[in-house]
């Protein structure tokens, strides 16, 4: 299949080498490694729903998982409710309103303001289990219509259109284990300083680190979210789809309340390479191959994971793209509707000012080759510099 072997683990698809990166497929357990023991009851997850940010009235979902029958306190911040659970799952749903309530807004256009929340599960006043919360008041909009051009592709935050203005974010190593927290704080304040207000993190690598999307939340850094697949395609069987299935949810779970998450999009580059690269002859494919791993990216990109943020959202709020770009750099299309990844310049070989004609709706990644750090060329050209 295109991508080889890479595409058979679930792992970080830049760890089979890239344009930009070294082949070092690495193997191990790299993130700690806990027992978690609890009591009676515990809280397994907490989604906070923005029924109106201006008026600041959510909506605390939280899913407890109980192995007795029993009365419970359930306190969100300074507001206490008696919940009675069952053996097994439990959803409670709380409603909850901040007083005199202030937007979160990115980079530039106002202060990304962050209310701490505290959900604490109790019995009798003994504590049971608690989670932790920053919520930004905000709603964000993908504006898609037609015009005299094509097809807007634009966001809104707060009802503001906002012309985004970034950068796609790579793993900072190759090994993982050796970047520490700081290392995420450094990029997203050099991405503040340089007046960005968004960053794309791209779907080779792997879902970042909770330091990074809370420097994000904290510096108004606006995140679109690609899920984990890159160039190349995908197995389409049972057990493969499920997988992907449980790694959707995982980490929506895990980052849904970030007030900097504003686009889900399932994949980079996949649908420009399979209609674009010419993958079809290099592995030489019957019309029935091909046939077969269309319907299967379809029913990964098109099915299974937009409804499966269906089955997490509420269809309002579910911001999907399927694949970034929509359509390929070479198609006059690509300028006039969607998201454009143009690569003209470098990889084309066109020069730069070919940028002030060929102005894509929303410039979702473009790039040029950068010189290597000096440390790197002082150890292999043989004058000092």
């Amino acid at each position: 299949m295109p991508g080889d072997e890479k595409v058979f683990t679930r792992k970080a698809q830049y760890h089979y080498g890239w344009d930009w990166g070294p082949r070092f497929v690495t193997s191990g357990i790299w993130k700690k490694v806990s027992l978690q023991f609890w009591n009676k009851a515990h809280i397994t997850n907490v989604k906070c729903n923005q029924l109106s940010a201006e008026k600041g009235e959510l909506q605390f979902v939280t899913e407890i998982q109980s192995t007795v029958q029993g009365k419970f306190q359930l306190r969100i911040n300074d507001k206490t409710k008696v919940i009675n659970l069952k053996k097994g799952i439990n959803r409670i749903v709380i409603p909850y309103t901040i007083e005199n309530p202030k937007l979160w807004w990115p980079n530039g256009l106002g202060s990304p303001h962050l209310y701490p929340f505290q959900i604490n599960l109790l019995q009798n006043t003994v504590s049971l289990s608690k989670k932790e919360l920053r919520i930004g008041l905000r709603t964000i909009e993908l504006i898609q219509e037609k015009d005299e051009m094509g097809k807007s592709f634009y966001f809104k935050v707060n009802g503001e259109p906002v012309f985004m203005k970034g950068a796609n974010y790579i793993p900072p190593d190759s090994f993982l284990p050796r970047a520490t927290d700081s290392v995420y704080k450094s990029i997203v304040k050099k991405a503040k300083n340089a007046n960005m207000n968004m960053l794309r993190v791209w779907g080779g690598g792997v879902y970042a680190d909770d330091a990074f999307y809370n420097e994000c939340d904290e510096n108004g850094i606006l995140v679109w979210q690609d899920f984990m697949f890159a160039c190349a395609m995908y197995p389409g069987n049972d057990d493969y789809v499920n997988n992907v299935k449980n790694e959707v949810i995982d980490n929506v779970n895990r980052l849904q309340n970030h007030p900097s998450i504003a686009l889900w999009c399932g994949n980079n580059e996949i649908d420009e390479g399979w209609h674009n690269w010419g993958w079809q002859k290099q592995y030489k494919y019957s019309a029935q191959d091909s046939a077969k791993i269309w319907n299967d990216y379809q029913k990964l990109f098109h099915q299974l994971i937009p409804k499966t943020l269906d089955s997490l959202f509420s269809k309002d709020k579910n911001r999907y793209w399927p694949s970034s770009p929509s359509i390929g750099w070479g198609k006059k299309e690509s300028l006039t509707q969607g998201d454009s990844h143009y690569w003209g310049v470098w990889w084309g070989k066109e020069p730069f000012d070919v940028y002030e004609k060929k102005v894509g709706r929303f410039m979702s990644e473009y790039g040029f080759q950068g010189m290597p750090a000096l440390e790197t060329l002082q150890s292999v050209v043989k004058k000092k510099i």
